[in-house]
Parts: C-alpha cells; structure tokens; sequence
C-alpha cells in the first residue's frame, strides 16, 4: 500500500517532476536539431567534394554551407551538454522532494548522469590530441577508460530504473515512466549489438571482396609477392591512403569513383551494411520514443496525499433553566 503524504510534499514532488520533463524537452529538440543539421553537412560536404572536380563554384559553394550546417549542428550540441546539466540538477531536486524509500536510487540516477557528463568532457578534451604522434596512444587509452566508466555508469541506471518501476511507493504514473524509460535502455542495447555485428560483416565482406579483385594475377591465382606494398608511403596510415595507395589531397574524381565501385561491388557487403544501419537507426527511434515518453509519464504522476481532516460539527447546549425559565 503506498505511503499518503501531504499536500506540501506533493506539490514539492509536482514540481520537480515537471521540471524534469521540460528540460528533457529541451534536450530532445537540441538534440534532434543537432543530428539533422550534423547529417545535413556531411551530406552537403560530400557533395561538394564530388562535384569540385567538373563545377568547382558549385562544390566550393556546398562546402561552404556543409561549414556553416555544421557549425550550427555543433553550437546545438553544446546547447543539448548544458541541458543535460540542467537535467542533473532537477535529478538532485527530484531526489529532495521523493519518499526515503525512492531517495537512494534517484541519487544513484544523478550520480550516473553527473559521470556521463564529464566522461563526455574529459574524453572530448583528450581525444583533441589524437593527432599528435605517441601522445595519441596515451591519450586513446585514457579516452577508452572513460568510455569504459560512462559505459558502467549506463549499466547501472539500467538498473536502477528496473528498481524504481517496481518500487511499493512509487506513485502509478512515474512506474509507468520508468518502465518505459527502462524497456528504451533495454532496445537500445539489443539494436545497438545486432547492428554492429552486420556492420562488422559488411567489413569483412568488403575486405574479402577487396582482396579478390586487387590481389590476383592474371592467370587467376594469389600473388605472394607483396612489393607492392613498398609503394605506400609508410607514414602515413590513413585509411583512404591505405586502401588506395596515394595521399589524399591527390585524389581524383575517377580515384573516388573507383573507391566507391569497389565498396558497392559485392552484394553481400551492402546488404549487411545497410541491414546493420536500418536496425541501429530503428532501435535509436524507437528508444528515443520510448525514452521521452517515459519522462513525459513521470511528469504527470502525483504523490497520494493523506485526507484532508474532517471538520466537526459544533452542537450548540442550552442549559436546562434556560429552558424551564422559556415556558
């Protein structure tokens, strides 16, 4: 039987809850902004890269406004980081305003989301000197290790919100929004691990397929002789340079289209790669779906509050002489 409280704990728990659904909102409209504008200047750029060759105005010019997309894409990004502080707060204000028994585990919630956020930062500052030689690998290892933490801490809100969906003193509402919060996490991760592994096979059926075709003489057999690799320039390890024996700023259009035949040349390799993309992209809509809805629900859920005393009734006495005296 859940726990009644009064009207002021009430109000306090009606406050926080809203607030917590407004900025969750907000983080879902940056967020979304972001994301567009992020694919929107990736597609522009390549564009433009592909069409400098024959129209360089045209290319320069879609350059141009990929930039732009993208600087927009970024300054909504940061926007969405702060919100996500925001949101850490009104976990600390929903804390204070919920029973004992619900207290320790919306603490845990905001402790998790407190490590998201500066593992983003910390790894956001020590991935900027990747490009620098040696320093690159300790940087990496420390980037990884922090991934690692905020991976941990993912794993406990899991479970902390399959805690909070079952708790006796949770009002009906907020069990309905953590669970729907819960089952996101849930559908995530399952997409998230499906689509890698058709991603992961559309490699190596790329690479196989690569191999194939570059790697066999002309009588139809594997050449073991490998000096044509002497040709590559050993320090640079880029990955369009490796694949295609040159540096990147002497690229051609017809390099490109050869790059881009070779990737699309085996069947097996875009299937899996696209399988792989449409079920991340599938999960990631419907956890997002899921995610807000569930905050939504939180938002509208209210403490049940004790009854409000009733009032008694005032009998007025009149005496008995009083009476006598009348008659």
């Amino acid at each position: 039987m859940a726990i009644q409280h009064t009207i002021e704990s009430a109000q306090r728990w009606k406050a926080a809850v809203e607030k917590l659904w407004k900025t969750q909102r907000s983080v879902l409209i940056f967020g979304v902004s972001s994301s567009v504008l992020a694919t929107l200047a990736a597609t522009l750029l390549a564009m433009g890269i592909v069409l400098s060759f024959d129209t360089p105005i045209l290319g320069t010019t879609l350059i141009i406004f990929a930039a732009l997309f993208g600087i927009a894409a970024f300054v909504f990004a940061v926007i969405m980081y702060v919100k996500n502080w925001v949101f850490y707060f009104d976990l600390k204000r929903w804390q204070e305003s919920s029973p004992l028994t619900l207290s320790n585990n919306i603490r845990t919630l905001a402790i998790c989301t407190l490590i998201t956020l500066i593992s983003a930062l910390v790894a956001g500052f020590f991935d900027s000197f990747s490009v620098i030689p040696y320093v690159s690998i300790v940087t990496s290892a420390i980037s990884s290790l922090v991934g690692f933490c905020a991976f941990v801490a993912e794993i406990v809100k899991l479970v902390t919100y399959y805690k909070l969906k079952g708790a006796e003193d949770m009002p009906a509402g907020a069990k309905s929004g953590t669970r729907s919060i819960f089952y996101s996490y849930i559908v995530n991760f399952v997409c998230a691990f499906i689509g890698m592994i058709f991603i992961s096979g559309s490699i190596v059926a790329f690479g196989i397929n690569y191999i194939d075709d570059n790697h066999h003489n002309e009588y139809g057999y594997y050449d073991d002789d490998l000096d044509y690799l002497d040709d590559y320039d050993e320090t640079d390890n880029r990955l369009l340079t490796g694949i295609l024996g040159k540096d990147f700023d002497d690229l051609t259009e017809e390099d490109i289209e050869d790059f881009y035949d070779e990737i699309t040349d085996s069947a097996a390799a875009v299937a899996l790669f696209i399988l792989g993309f449409v079920v991340i992209l599938v999960g990631t809509i419907i956890k997002m779906l899921l995610y807000y809805r569930g905050w939504w629900l939180v938002s509208k859920s209210e403490l049940e509050v004790l009854p409000e005393p009733a009032e008694e009734t005032v009998v007025e006495y009149t005496p008995y002489e009083e009476i006598v005296e009348e008659k």
